[in-house]
């Protein structure tokens, strides 16, 4: 007798749909981290933008239209039933961090020293980082920037902070090491989330594990959810709110870590939870609903 077999296909939704929703009889589940409208009109701002928002916007939530989402976080739930996404048909499968820290108490936090940890492209706007340590530089003498992650934007970044004359405030690390990134949070007081769009921010749990708290923009959609705003952290609404709150926080150390604290307890908590179960539940859903 013959084991059955079962398939479900997932299809990654990254801006440009693989349309696997279209091919008859098969199990798919479609998975959105976010929107990307804000990053097609910075990326592509011309006719590309425009071609890549409407596969996204447009022929997207009609490959999916019979199927299954997955999305990771209620922020993203919401711009995807406002695109035609069906709310009955959406899983909210958060992100957590991979594991636990492999250290229960790291060295001691440097309070002058400020991380982000992306990718090196347009919309995760770390020139809002570098803007944020100029301007700060004269008040805080001792103040640095570790800059982790790596992308086709470095090249203009690393200018930008010869021009502001912050070059030997920030380390720009390029991609590192998973022992290598840890080393860093260790050591830093701050993460500056400055992203235009998340789906969540895996990035900010990542940094909680470590109790270091961030501060990101609210406009972002994810980061309302995985940075607790007055708890685990800040989130601002601009360019300026951002420099002035992350001044208010280099002057207060001790509510910088009661934040990393509480950071680092929102980060097990996270890891306690049964993502990988919620989403193979999905997939089993899909499934069967196909065989019926």
């Amino acid at each position: 007798m013959r084991e059955e077999r079962s398939t479900a296909l997932v299809d990654v939704i990254n801006g440009v749909p693989f349309a696997a929703g279209f091919l008859p009889g098969r199990s798919v589940v479609a998975l959105v981290h976010h929107v990307h409208k804000t990053q097609w009109k910075l990326i592509y701002p011309g006719p590309k933008g425009h071609l890549g928002w409407f596969l996204e916007s447009w022929l997207a939530p009609r490959s999916a239209r019979r199927h299954r989402v997955v999305t990771v976080s209620e922020a993203s739930r919401r711009d995807l039933v406002q695109l035609g996404y069906r709310d009955e048909r959406i899983t909210v499968v958060r992100n957590s961090a991979p594991g636990p820290c492999q250290r229960d108490a790291g060295p001691a936090k440097d309070p002058m020293r400020l991380v982000v940890l992306a990718r090196l492209v347009p919309h995760k706007q770390v020139h809002h980082a570098l803007l944020t340590v100029q301007q700060l530089a004269p008040g805080f003498p001792a103040l640095t920037l570790d800059v982790v992650g790596d992308g086709w934007s470095r090249s203009a970044l690393e200018a930008m902070a010869r021009d502001l004359g912050i070059d030997e405030r920030v380390n720009f690390h390029g991609q590192v090491t998973e022992a290598e990134k840890e080393r860093v949070l260790d050591h830093a007081a701050l993460m500056l989330m400055p992203s235009a769009k998340e789906g969540w921010g895996l990035v900010v749990t990542e940094a909680g594990q470590h109790a270091v708290p961030s501060i990101g923009y609210r406009s972002s959609g994810g980061l309302k959810e995985s940075i607790r705003d007055g708890v685990t952290g800040w989130l601002v609404d601009s360019l300026e709110e951002l420099v002035l709150t992350t001044a208010s926080a280099l002057r207060d150390p001790a509510e910088v870590s009661r934040r990393g604290h509480a950071a680092k307890a929102y980060a097990a908590e996270l890891e306690g939870s049964d993502r990988v179960g919620e989403f193979e539940t999905v997939l089993r859903s899909e499934f069967t609903g196909r065989r019926r």
